[in-house]
């Protein structure tokens, strides 16, 4: 709301220089960013050995 009528009177500026002059002089502060805890993947055991092996093939055309 404070940008959009500084702007109705002719402030130049966006909205992310406001914020920063904001937290500069102490009227804004910034909350920390929350991080996303890593959660690990439940991976299934393999029923066979070799189950969870890839392979990649390439065909190579013959000389004529």
């Amino acid at each position: 709301m404070l940008w959009i009528k500084l702007r109705r009177t002719g402030y130049p500026r966006t909205i992310t220089s406001l914020y920063r002059v904001m937290q500069r002089i102490g009227i804004y502060n910034k909350k920390p960013s929350k991080k996303k805890e890593y959660e690990q993947k439940p991976y299934e055991k393999m029923r066979y050995p070799g189950e969870s092996m890839q392979v990649d093939v390439k065909y190579v055309p013959k000389k004529n």
